[in-house]
């Protein structure tokens, strides 16, 4: 498929008599024919507030690259335990060879719903909580090329990263891992077995997973290698009328190899090469509580063999310039 994208920043700074700095951005990208909110920045010996769209706290643990011109999906393998919280407002301080990171999203979220199976076995409308707010925070220190990150958030996400580069080589591994407990409420459904009537449940979805990633660059050409995997356990309750089935584990895998060659003036030739799962790691979780799942396999119980679309990969592709100006 040939696809064009043409991605656009606009970007103001001053400074006050005082020597505060100050400024914003807004970007519009042909891709999806959408404009971001934008971000204002104020900064100074206190450190940097931003308010708007921006990355969390903990992207600061690091994380790994992806390959291909507008990336393949391998990083997100590893990369989507992460809560993936879209701030409103960050905070930012360096002292030294440290740097801090605080954000939070301010915004309220309403609970979710999804159809569950009542003791009658009619579908009925129920409900699962989901945090109103979310923050995140994240730490670093670099020092002769090596740079060790950590971060956290109120999703109950944990992620490390190291990175460390010597001339022409370079490596970043990075591990995460995530809790997501979620409540029926009002379901009346039994966790396992055919078992009706029950007390509503709460289960905890599992994320772990860890990703490498090692670059080699001669000249004005680069290869990168990555490879990431996460293993989900008790993804999330699925009904098929009076049975509730909790998936026990699930793995995903995504390998890729990609390469750039600056062409000089600002142009690059991006090309990349990959395997990645046919479904995404953060399409999964609270956004699929409450699937209806036909019980494929007769054994009177919903698990992995009732889901197939959970497994198998596909190979991906990409190549393309890329122009800055």
């Amino acid at each position: 498929m040939l696809m064009r994208e043409i991605g656009v920043d606009f970007i103001g700074s001053g400074t006050t008599d005082g020597g505060l700095s100050f400024g914003g951005k807004v970007g519009f990208d042909t891709f999806d024919g959408t404009a971001d909110t934008g971000t204002v920045f104020v900064s100074g010996a206190f450190g940097t507030l931003t308010y708007g769209h921006d990355d969390a706290a903990d992207v600061l643990a690091g994380g790994i690259a992806d390959v291909g011109l507008n990336g393949l999906g391998v990083d997100d393998v590893v990369e989507d335990i992460r809560g993936g919280t879209a701030p409103q407002a960050r905070y930012d301080l360096s002292v030294g060879n440290f740097a801090f990171a605080i954000s939070a999203e301010t915004s309220d979220r309403a609970p979710g719903v999804a159809n569950i199976s009542n003791p009658s076995g009619d579908l009925v409308a129920g409900s699962f909580e989901v945090e109103k707010t979310s923050y995140a925070i994240g730490v670093s220190f670099s020092t002769s090329g090596a740079t060790v990150g950590v971060g956290y958030d109120s999703k109950k996400a944990i992620s490390a990263g190291i990175g460390y580069s010597n001339g022409p080589i370079a490596a970043k591994a990075f591990w995460a891992k995530r809790d997501q407990p979620y409540t029926h409420l009002g379901s009346g459904a039994a966790v396992g077995g055919t078992g009706i009537g029950e007390a509503d449940g709460t289960f905890e979805a599992g994320y772990r997973g860890h990703g490498i990633e090692v670059s080699y660059t001669m000249g004005a050409s680069t290869l990168t290698m990555v490879y990431a995997r996460t293993n989900l356990t008790n993804i999330q309750p699925i009904i098929f009328q009076n049975i509730v089935g909790i998936i026990p584990r699930v793995g995903f895998r995504g390998t890729g190899v990609g390469f750039s060659h600056d062409l000089g003036g600002g142009a690059r030739l991006v090309a990349g090469v990959g395997r990645v799962p046919r479904m995404a790691v953060g399409d999964l979780g609270l956004a699929e509580i409450g699937q209806i799942v036909t019980d494929n396999d007769g054994d009177n119980d919903i698990d992995i063999a009732d889901r197939p679309d959970l497994g198998g990969d596909r190979n991906v592709a990409s190549l393309g310039l890329s122009f800055l100006f």
